[in-house]
């Protein structure tokens, strides 16, 4: 044990008292740095996820607003294959047309003066898209459903991609996960999904029977909706063990909704899928398609505040986190520091007074 201890001993021999003293205070000192300066390095890395995170949700903030109104001319659209149109369609189409091309244009624009330039690549083609099927001729339902579902996939491949791109599905707090999911998959799938069984239902009931897939179609669309429905509220109910205000917040909607769903789902087996015998009238059923809509767009809208108000209130608890931590370690520092150097000063004031003496 001698033997280990053997250079240590040699090294406090040759050494004065004021050179240990030095010496083990900056052999301290080390471990110290490096502790503080991983720490707040960890709390600048959340301050930058978080400020990512914030800013993904503003990215995304006008998506919502151009997929409804996508969907909204999708359906404007099918009513032109209806043997009887609603009186002004021609000017609903128009008009809904010109509301489209704006917000996309808009987006561009706050896209550009942010500097965004991936994302602004990305607009201008779901632009370009959405000029080329507003410009096509609609000469069959088959033709103008494809062009919007194209434009409306486009869509929730944006939610996906900037969702992923700025963290916000990686996100550290378990409820913020789900909010996003809810947020930026479930609900905008689930609308485009209600809004094709809506348009291609009254379609069907204003025919009076199924024509070559329109059955096929309908079933497949409504299994799928079922599939979705019970993602939404399996990732719903986990959301509201993890968050309590959530469930405060969105459970009466979330149950009205999944109510509503169930109720408009089984009038359509009973009344359409049923032997194929259609006993709906395209009122019917773009009234109850339309309310659902509505219900999910609340919804949606109810989330995406809560969502953008909790990144906003976690990027500004990160912030101070980090300049208390940083106060913190700083001030520290600087005591250190002052201890330092008045011990020095204090083993050289005793070198002079010996060397006088």
């Amino acid at each position: 044990m001698n033997g280990l201890l053997q250079p240590a001993i040699r090294l406090g021999h040759r050494l004065s008292f004021r050179a240990k003293f030095l010496l083990w205070s900056a052999l301290m000192l080390i471990p110290l740095l490096y502790g503080m300066g991983s720490l707040v390095l960890r709390l600048q890395h959340d301050v930058q996820v978080a400020r990512s995170e914030a800013a993904g949700s503003q990215l995304l903030a006008p998506l919502p607003q151009i997929e409804s109104a996508l969907l909204q001319q999708r359906r404007l659209l099918s009513l032109q294959f209806h043997e009887q149109k609603p009186d002004g369609l021609a000017a609903q189409i128009t008009t809904n047309a010109q509301q489209i091309t704006q917000l996309l244009s808009q987006w561009h624009q706050q896209l550009q003066q942010a500097g965004e330039r991936q994302a602004v690549g990305a607009v201008g083609q779901l632009d370009q898209d959405w000029q080329q099927a507003n410009k096509a001729e609609n000469s069959n339902v088959t033709d103008v459903t494809r062009r919007y579902d194209q434009l409306l996939t486009t869509v929730h491949a944006l939610y996906k991609r900037y969702a992923a791109e700025r963290g916000l599905v990686q996100d550290p707090d378990i409820s913020g996960y789900y909010m996003v999911q809810l947020t930026t998959d479930r609900l905008p799938y689930l609308r485009d999904l209600l809004g094709q069984l809506r348009d291609r239902g009254a379609l069907v009931a204003d025919f009076g029977l199924f024509q070559a897939q329109d059955y096929a179609g309908m079933r497949f669309r409504l299994d799928l909706l079922q599939a979705g429905v019970h993602a939404l509220q399996t990732d719903l109910g986990l959301l509201y063990e993890l968050d309590s205000t959530a469930r405060g917040a969105l459970q009466s909607q979330t149950q009205a909704v999944f109510s509503q769903i169930g109720a408009a789902s089984q009038l359509i087996e009973d009344k359409m899928m049923k032997d194929q015998n259609v006993q709906l009238t395209p009122e019917q059923l773009l009234t109850q398609g339309d309310a659902l809509d509505k219900q999910l767009q609340q919804l949606q809208a109810e989330a995406w505040q809560r969502l953008d108000q909790g990144l906003k209130l976690r990027e500004q608890a990160s912030l101070m986190e980090f300049y208390g931590v940083l106060g913190v370690v700083g001030g520290l520092l600087l005591v250190y520091g002052y201890l330092m150097l008045g011990a020095y000063l204090a083993f050289a004031a005793g070198d002079a007074l010996g060397a006088t003496a």
